[in-house]
């Protein structure tokens, strides 16, 4: 009678180890929620991208390829969905901006949808509504005559009477879009 079993030490070494396992796999999982939050892992079923994936059926790459190359619209971000068989294209403008809808295209049973990029119309009202009257109080004299916006190169002209030397072609960047302070005449 005495002695505990042998196997006593065994058990415990067990249980630490299953306990390092379960450390690992939580961190694992933590690690890839992480990761896809962040955007470094992303589901396949969902491509965000600028140029068309080789994963696309080839007809429609192709079409997404001929609006990239279309002189008149500018595509600012574009998404597609592959469970959904949809393409998103956002545009910064195009010829069917004054068309109160833009027509979807059916391509290999693919649904090409072009819309109108919110974020356009977003970055160019904190422009016009906040940043250049914050411009105009830090400049006094110095008096807005009017803004030309290009909305789909992203660039706007401020045209300002008695500008400064130093303000006079000076630029400013705001989410992608170039901001030129330029004379009235």
């Amino acid at each position: 009678m005495g002695s505990p079993p042998p196997s006593l030490p065994v058990v415990t070494l067990n249980c630490a180890m299953i306990s390092i396992a379960k450390g690992i796999i939580i961190f694992l999982f933590i690690a890839l929620g992480i990761f896809y939050v962040t955007g470094f892992l992303s589901l396949p079923n969902s491509i965000i991208s600028k140029d068309p994936p080789s994963q696309l059926p080839s007809n429609v790459t192709q079409e997404i390829d001929n609006i990239r190359s279309d002189n008149s619209s500018y595509i600012s971000r574009w998404e597609a969905n592959k469970t959904e068989q949809t393409v998103m294209i956002y545009l910064n403008c195009t010829q069917w901006m004054k068309k109160n809808k833009i027509p979807d295209m059916v391509i290999d049973n693919w649904t090409i949808r072009l819309i109108l990029d919110p974020e356009i119309d977003e970055t160019y009202t904190n422009i016009t509504e906040k940043f250049i009257p914050e411009w105009s109080r830090a400049h006094p004299g110095q008096v807005i005559g009017y803004v030309d916006a290009h909305a789909c190169n992203r660039k706007m002209w401020v045209t300002i009477f008695n500008i400064s030397r130093e303000n006079e072609n000076s630029k400013e960047f705001i989410d992608g879009w170039q901001i030129i302070f330029v004379r009235a005449t």
